[in-house]
This record gives C-alpha cells, sequence and structure tokens, in this order.
C-alpha cells in the first residue's frame, strides 16, 4: 500500500509556488511574463547625444594671427636663403622670388603676373621692415581678436581685402607717375597694406586705446591713425621716399570702408 500511495504521489499534478517569472495558472504565467520582461522594451530608449565640441572664435583668430606670422617669417626666410646663394654666384633663385614675389608695374601689367599683387603682401627684405611689421601686426591683431564681430572669416577679410587693395594703390601710384613705355624699376613689398586696414578697423572700434608711438610718445589710436594717413598722403608723391605711402593708404580705404558698410551696415 505504502507503495501504492508513493506512485499515486509521483504522478499527482503539482502547483509550482508564484514567483516573478511563474503563476499558478497558464494565464497568470502569461499576464507575468508579459509584463516582466522590462528588460527587452518595445522601443529602445532615447539616445544620450555626444555633446560636440564648439569653434572658440577667439583661438580660431589666434591661429589666424600665429599662421599669418608664420607665412610671412617662412617667406622672409626664404629670401635670406635666395640672396645667399645669390651672393656665391647661384642667382636663379632670388631671380625667381624677385619677380614673383615682389610687386612691379610691368610685370603685373605687361608680364600679367596678377598673383604679385598678392604675394608681394606678404614679402619682406630687410629685418627691420619684417620685425616692424610683424610686430606691429600682432599687437594690432589683439584688438580684434577680442571683438565677436569680427569673426574668423571677417578677420580674413580684412587681411586680405587690405592687402590687396594697397598693392592696388601702389600699382595706381605708380602709373601716374611712371612715363608711357618706360619701364618702373620700383618694387613694392610688406605686409603694410594689410597691417593699415587692421590698424583702421582696431582704431574705429576702440578709438581711445593709448599707444606708444616708438616705444615713448604715448597717444590714442585714433590720434595715431589719422596721423600715420597724414604722413602717407604728405608724403604721397615724394620720389626720394622709399615707403610705399599709396598702398599704405589703399589699406587704411578698404579697413574703413569695411567698417563702415559690413560692420556698422551703413547704407550706401
Amino acid at each position: 500500500m505504502s507503495s501504492l500511495f508513493r506512485l499515486a504521489r509521483a504522478f499527482r499534478p503539482r502547483t509550482t509556488p508564484s514567483t516573478f517569472f511563474h503563476s499558478n495558472t497558464a494565464l497568470g504565467r502569461t499576464q507575468n511574463l508579459k509584463h516582466a520582461r522590462f528588460y527587452t522594451p518595445r522601443t529602445p530608449p532615447p539616445r544620450i547625444p555626444i555633446p560636440t565640441p564648439t569653434t572658440n572664435p577667439v583661438a580660431a583668430k589666434q591661429t589666424i594671427i600665429y599662421a599669418l606670422l608664420g607665412i610671412n617669417t617662412t617667406i622672409y626666410g626664404y629670401s635670406i636663403y635666395a640672396n645667399a646663394l645669390a651672393e656665391q654666384n647661384y642667382p636663379a633663385k632670388m631671380y625667381a622670388f624677385i619677380h614673383n614675389m615682389t610687386l612691379n608695374l610691368n610685370a603685373f601689367r605687361d608680364e600679367k603676373r596678377y598673383w604679385t599683387a598678392l604675394t608681394a603682401t606678404f614679402t619682406h627684405l630687410s629685418l627691420t621692415h619684417f620685425a616692424c611689421n610683424m610686430f606691429v601686426f600682432y599687437t594690432m591683431g589683439q584688438f580684434l581678436v577680442r571683438l565677436p564681430i569680427i569673426t574668423p572669416a571677417r578677420f580674413l577679410i580684412i587681411v586680405f581685402g587690405s592687402g590687396l587693395l594697397g598693392s592696388a594703390g601702389y600699382l595706381q601710384n605708380r602709373a601716374r607717375k611712371v612715363p608711357a613705355g618706360a619701364y618702373d624699376r620700383s618694387r613694392g613689398v610688406g605686409f603694410s597694406g594689410a597691417l593699415m586696414g587692421i590698424t583702421t578697423v582696431a582704431a574705429c572700434f576702440y578709438p581711445h586705446a593709448q599707444m606708444m608711438l616708438m616705444g615713448v610718445i604715448p597717444m590714442p589710436l585714433w590720434v595715431l591713425t589719422l596721423g600715420f594717413a597724414a604722413v602717407d598722403g604728405y608724403f604721397l608723391n615724394d620720389e626720394t621716399s622709399r615707403i610705399g605711402h599709396a598702398g599704405h593708404l589703399g589699406g587704411m580705404a578698404f579697413g574703413a570702408a569695411y567698417y563702415l558698410i559690413r560692420l556698422r551696415g551703413l547704407r550706401i
């Protein structure tokens, strides 16, 4: 009998205790399992957006300043190298450098070397000229770096626009002075046209910033800028001057026009 009871218990249907995944009934089991699968939802969870770094305009403009300083320095260094070869009776590199990196009326007009209007802007042939231009460019550039309205693109427009209009002013002045059919032996070089455009824009935004003329005489930036304009205008037709005054005035004209029309929204 005991064996029969044990056999009956073995075949008796058993009930499973209710747990998180099980139920005593088939219906309950299905419902609990359906609601219990929290780890596989029908729709995936929303993705958390990965933050992307934003461009720092101040850092970008500083990078542009350093890049332009590097371009000027590299070209000046190459001029020293080419000149050293010329002194050793290997003038080919210096000859090519002069014809492609300096601005000459006949080369631009007759030989169609139009690129020299830009390349001459970054060319210097003396250490004093190079060092002074780079120092003033870095100093004036810091004024524009602070201004949110001066984006990196606008900074480049001011630099290249002032440089090109400075070259145009130089060429126009030489065309007026050189007789028809004569060859102009003068060549224009230097970052001064671009530099005067930058200085003009800086003076428009910071007219009362105190500057030191020659490191000695303090004066507001607007007085310094107008003083340079007056000097360039006075010596514009001086044949003995070795300074490209017309190029300076051309750069200043672009800087003033860009400030009034683009940055201040003056309607003409």
